[in-house]
């Protein structure tokens, strides 16, 4: 292998052995548990040490790798995703959980562990003497109110009534059929967490209200794999009382670390856990034709004079004249390579002609996964732009875009039948924005717009039976970190029709309209030609008055017969060009 990192299969009779020093040696990189055998072993060697990861490889040719929260170097991380992609060709994609090595096709996570001294005096010696009295101050005001006890049980004691009372907490906050009783909801979260071993409840006055499940190898290091309790008593924070026990009782049973899954939950910084970034996702495996085409695309652009043979065929590149590459075989497996469906078509048009796309630059990414989809890019070069995620989960979903360019950008689209219309852009590119649009929404950006600088967020999203639009005009100007929504994401139900009670609504915004910094414009907004709306400011209502200066939480008129232009060196240096 290449950068001395060395990588092998270890046989199959050694493979159960050598799965027990994975690191850390949890449930989630314990094949041997999760998939009863099904599994293989990976012996790394680097630098002088030797390190194992387990992998499984599915029907739907999916590669499940065990590096949750894996201490790897990106070295070995890119060696060995190569070794898997030539040594098993039937691999598609790799499916990943919590990993610390980087790659562009992961989500971005955060995961906590915690360290567990030798005995409890250590562990609360952590906390300052602020902290301890009000753990202190809680328990003692919990067990003045109610009667209290704490009880424990192995898997094989578990019984239904305590995941039924799981699942009345649970259905508290999420509506999903992953804890819909009626449904196949248990056999569902007991398929998913057949590893569950140890469970800690705390009874308040006989009756189960809190609930905390781990899963222990046959090592010192576990999971916390879900917890949750009864709402009614939230102001005594039970859920933190029940967590900080059973860490007390891991810690005399001699366990040396918790992993305490991902999530920002305060309780996790408060117990002194240490924060990871890792990442999760699936990563599309890049085969040999890929990577030769990502090398052709570097030559294509370095500016040199080349002459390559590439299958029989002679490729010849030269600074300062019109490069031409015709692989009619390679286009579609270059940009079609993550796309997954029937009549799915990524066009270019140029002058009313119609080509398929050759390039596409490696810092980009194209998932498509549903049928009929069509996405047009209004170039002059075959290329699909650089800086651009486009993801499309849908069918029958439109996008249109014109000569722009992107740093970052994300574009996802969710369900069917959605409209993306952008029109040229001729400011600055479209930086670090993300672009949602679902359940048959439609986005429609003019022409001439400087959108965001950075964190601008587009959401739009119909509700099934009206579809709901978003509209930028021409020459709108929209300063870092605005989000504009046409929903506010969740629902709000009316108890007594169990009906939404906040549906989508229409955002338009007119031309020539300046948005500042942080700004937040909800659904339903309306603002007219020739505006502008101060920094932190939320608009949620409309204003059909042109010119008009806006700003406050929610908006009001502030300022009327307003007219902006560019910023105000250039506007000064301009008027002296002029004259005047």
């Amino acid at each position: 292998m290449k950068d001395n990192v060395k990588i092998s299969i270890v046989d199959e009779k050694e493979k159960y052995e050598k799965v027990k020093l994975v690191k850390p040696n949890i449930i989630y990189n314990r094949f041997d548990i999760k998939y009863n055998g099904s599994f293989d072993v990976l012996k790394i060697e680097y630098n002088g040490e030797v390190q194992y990861v387990s992998f499984h490889i599915d029907e739907k040719k999916y590669c499940f790798i065990g590096l949750y929260m894996t201490d790897i170097e990106q070295v070995v991380f890119n060696n060995m995703l190569d070794f898997l992609t030539r040594k098993f060709k039937k691999i598609r994609r790799f499916k990943l959980l919590q990993c610390r090595a980087k790659h562009p096709e992961l989500d971005d996570k955060v995961c906590w562990m915690l360290d567990l001294p030798d005995t409890v005096e250590e562990y609360w010696a952590q906390f300052s003497a602020k902290s301890r009295y009000n753990r202190k101050r809680e328990f003692k005001k919990l067990c003045e109110s109610f009667n209290i006890s704490f009880e424990y049980y192995k898997k094989e004691d578990l019984t239904e009534s305590i995941i039924k009372r799981f699942f009345d907490f649970k259905q508290e906050t999420k509506d999903d059929v992953y804890y819909d009783l009626s449904g196949k909801g248990i056999n569902l979260f007991l398929s998913n967490f057949f590893n569950l071993t140890d469970t800690y409840v705390l009874k308040i006055n006989g009756n189960i209200e809190a609930i905390i499940f781990y899963s222990i190898t046959d090592s010192q290091v576990l999971y916390c794999e879900n917890m949750a309790y009864n709402k009614e008593f939230a102001s005594y924070n039970i859920g933190q009382v029940l967590f900080y026990y059973s860490v007390e009782k891991l810690i005399e049973r001699k366990f040396k670390c918790l992993y305490v899954g991902g999530g920002n939950y305060e309780y996790k910084r408060n117990c002194h856990a240490i924060k990871y970034d890792t990442g999760n996702g699936i990563i599309k495996a890049q085969r040999i034709h890929k990577k030769i085409l990502n090398w052709l695309f570097e030559c294509v652009n370095s500016g040199e004079y080349k002459i390559i043979t590439l299958f029989g065929i002679k490729l010849k590149f030269r600074k300062g004249k019109r490069r031409k590459l015709k692989i009619p075989f390679m286009n579609k497996i270059l940009v079609y390579n993550n796309v997954l469906g029937t009549k799915n078509r990524i066009n270019v048009l140029y002058k009313n002609k119609k080509r398929r796309l050759i390039f596409m630059h490696p810092d980009s990414i194209l998932n498509i996964e549903g049928n009929n989809n069509t996405v047009n890019f209004h170039f002059k070069t075959g290329m699909f732009p650089k800086g651009l995620k486009l993801k499309i989960d849908g069918s029958n979903n439109n996008i249109d875009i014109y000569k722009s360019s992107f740093e970052d950008a994300t574009i996802k689209m969710y369900r069917d039948d959605n409209t993306l219309l952008i029109k040229q852009q001729s400011f600055q590119p479209i930086a670090n924005a993300t672009i949602y649009v679902g359940y048959g929404g439609s986005i429609f950006i003019g022409e001439d717009c400087e959108l965001g600088n950075g964190g601008l967020e587009l959401a739009v999203a119909g509700d099934y039976k009206e579809k709901h639009k978003m509209v930028i005009g021409d020459h709108t100007h929209i300063a870092r970190d605005a989000i504009i929504r046409t929903s506010d994401g969740q629902s709000l139900i009316d108890p007594k029709t169990n009906l939404p009670t906040d549906p989508p609504q229409d955002v338009i915004i007119g031309n020539h309209v300046w948005i500042m910094s942080r700004c937040i414009i909800l659904k339903g907004s309306y603002l007219a030609d020739g505006c502008a709306v101060a920094a932190n400011s939320l608009v949620n209502k409309q204003f059909v008055e042109q010119n008009v200066l806006i700003g406050g939480t929610p908006a009001k008129v502030m300022k009327k017969n307003i007219r902006w232009d560019s910023p105000y060196g250039k506007y000064m240096e301009r008027l002296e060009k002029e004259g005047k």
